[in-house]
């Protein structure tokens, strides 16, 4: 919104200033300056970026696009005959939309391969703390397209949260386990409590130590619950340091991609600064240009 809010009024602008002076050069080569002037400040963007600090470089690409694009169609109509500006606007029109097509294509690759190595690079610190069994559940890829999708629906994505779900999950089940050891008297399941890789170790001990029907139930799952509030709070932990790897991952592949659009924008300044004339801006009125099509 702020890009396109620039760009309508920048170049409602222009169109009355070139309108009154018969120039436009100036005014386009101006545009492509500003255009290279807010794609290098958006790559300047980070994880601490705000809407504001993105917003108001987007307005500046947008004031630069404002003049720049609808004066090339201009100079293109003002450098055919009357006749031949039906067929030159079509093929601006194809050749614009066709390189639109390629440009996305390519962007959208750069951007694929970028982020999954920035993500890569950037959770590597990441799982090298944090146990085997844990290190399945902190898939990058799954975390891009759980944050990818949500973000489209306009929500946030408490990671935390979910670590911290996927982590207490197990304890639910100990839970059970040990009222129908302790309650229930069930000795497979003080057997299964004792001998199992996942049971608490605080539990096992009190367990393995107590006899048969004690300690009380109380005390067991007061020893559970102890647990899972550790764990819990790790996982929070983790969960933010995964938000940052996350988000540092797509700031750096976004700003990449800012980074090719400056160098595409510069060259294309050149390429008009030095490779286009600017003819006279022709005006007619509309019995002339009736005369020619006649």
């Amino acid at each position: 919104m702020p890009l396109m809010v620039a760009f309508v009024l920048s170049s409602n602008v222009i169109s009355q200033v070139v309108q009154r002076s018969g120039r436009y050069k100036s005014y386009m080569i101006a545009g492509f300056v500003l255009m290279v002037a807010g794609f290098a400040l958006l790559t300047q963007i980070n994880v601490h970026s705000t809407l504001w600090d993105v917003g108001w470089r987007m307005f500046i690409v947008g004031l630069g696009m404002g003049p720049a694009l609808p004066l090339l169609n201009l100079a293109m109509q003002n450098a055919v005959s009357f006749t031949q500006i039906g067929a030159a606007t079509a093929s601006r029109q194809f050749f614009q939309q066709l390189g639109q097509a390629l440009g996305g294509a390519v962007f959208g690759v750069v951007l694929t391969t970028t982020l999954a190595a920035q993500m890569h690079t950037n959770f590597a610190p990441i799982l090298s703390t944090v146990p085997p069994a844990l290190q399945a559940q902190l898939d990058p890829a799954q975390f891009s397209r759980s944050v990818s999708s949500a973000e489209s629906g306009g929500t946030q994505v408490d990671l935390g949260g979910q670590i911290a779900a996927s982590v207490s999950a197990p304890f639910e089940a100990e839970r059970k386990l040990v009222t129908t050891a302790l309650r229930d008297g069930n000795a497979e399941a003080r057997a299964t409590l004792i001998a199992g890789l996942n049971t608490t170790p605080a539990l096992k001990e009190l367990l393995a130590q107590s006899p048969v029907g004690q300690p009380p139930l109380e005390q067991a799952l007061a020893v559970v619950d102890q647990a899972e509030q550790e764990v819990t709070k790790e996982a929070q932990t983790l969960g933010d340091k995964v938000t940052v790897a996350l988000k540092l991952s797509f700031a750096n592949s976004i700003t990449k991609i800012y980074f090719y659009a400056l160098w595409l924008v510069a060259a294309a300044l050149l390429l008009i600064a030095f490779g286009l004339p600017e003819l006279p801006l022709r005006k007619t009125n509309s019995a002339e240009i009736v005369h020619v099509f006649e």
